[in-house]
């Protein structure tokens, strides 16, 4: 059965000012408190009301679930791995938006035993279309997906250290220091140090709960080595810094990037991640890397024309 351009219900989403403040805090975004408005200089008066870059594709998210869910499509969630992201922001999502998410398959291919799904959700919002997200996931054929291990190595004691971890570890968000354009007009370079807290709030932030991003356990059954931070936080990270180079909040009109990497995540230690961007007319190229090995590629984020 050709299930293409199959749509499903719309999910309905209430942007609230709580939410998208938890979510710039949990990115490491600039304007976490300060800016009310696209084009205005952070103050302290009050929390930014203009949504982060990516926010938007948690309001995905929760739409696709049902994509995933159903038996026809036969998506096994364990073996599935994030490939690519396309955010396109008509226009930025403030706090008090009232949005309806409509997903629809958008392709399914299965080729050498590997499907591929493809899903496009239009984000609608008071003043019409907001964003369209764009989604593809992998879903590995049985050999090839990794085994789990048949004896996890010491279980109790790696539960133990992460929850130390949590317990020891600043509470400090992830922060991003970024050159403004004025100053560095070509683009900027820039580091983050994400540590398992982090990933933690990310996962508070976003509804993306999956443990195999916060508990050693759960990511070694998985078939990892341990646990790893989400791609979307990465995503998120980038996606920011680009933001704050801009120096509005509001200037992304839109980003993509493939996922060609992992981001591993130690409960004792921080990863640091670097971030470059460089500036061409619009659009600035990322290069997100980890250890020296690309996390993301054909990562781009486009500026709006006001904010090129």
């Amino acid at each position: 059965m050709d299930i293409t351009a199959r749509t499903y219900p719309s999910v309905t989403y209430a942007v609230g000012q709580e939410e998208l403040t938890a979510f710039a805090a949990a990115t490491g975004r600039a304007w976490g408190a300060g800016a009310s408005g696209i084009g205005q200089a952070p103050t302290p008066a009050a929390p930014c009301s203009v949504a982060a870059p990516t926010f938007v594709a948690i309001v995905a998210q929760r739409a696709e679930a049902a994509v995933v869910a159903d038996p026809e499509v036969g998506i096994d969630f364990a073996r599935v791995l994030h490939a690519a992201e396309v955010i396109a922001l008509h226009e930025p999502i403030r706090a008090g938006d009232q949005l309806q998410a409509e997903p629809r398959i958008k392709r399914l291919l299965s080729r050498a035993g590997t499907t591929t799904l493809t899903t496009e959700t239009t984000v609608t919002g008071p003043r019409g279309v907001a964003a369209v997200v764009t989604s593809t996931l992998a879903m590995l054929p049985p050999a090839a997906a990794p085994e789990p291990p048949t004896a996890p190595p010491s279980q109790a004691g790696e539960g133990e250290c992460a929850a130390a971890a949590l317990t020891a570890a600043s509470l400090t968000p992830v922060t991003l220091a970024v050159p403004s354009r004025a100053t560095n007009p070509t683009g900027f370079e820039t580091t983050a140090a994400v540590h398992l807290t982090h990933v933690v709030r990310y996962a508070g932030a976003s509804g993306d709960f999956n443990p195999i991003h916060h508990n050693p356990v759960a990511a070694r059954l998985a078939g990892l080595p341990g646990t790893i931070a989400h791609g979307m936080l990465t995503l998120a990270l980038a996606a920011n810094a680009v933001e704050a180079w801009a120096g509005a909040p509001g200037a992304v009109q839109e980003v993509r990037a493939n996922f060609t990497g992992m981001v591993p995540i130690a409960p004792e230690r921080a990863t640091d991640l670097a971030l470059a961007g460089t500036a061409s007319g619009a659009k600035v190229n990322l290069s997100v890397t980890c250890a020296g090995e690309a996390v993301l590629g054909r990562a781009i984020v486009t500026l709006r024309p006001a904010a090129s």
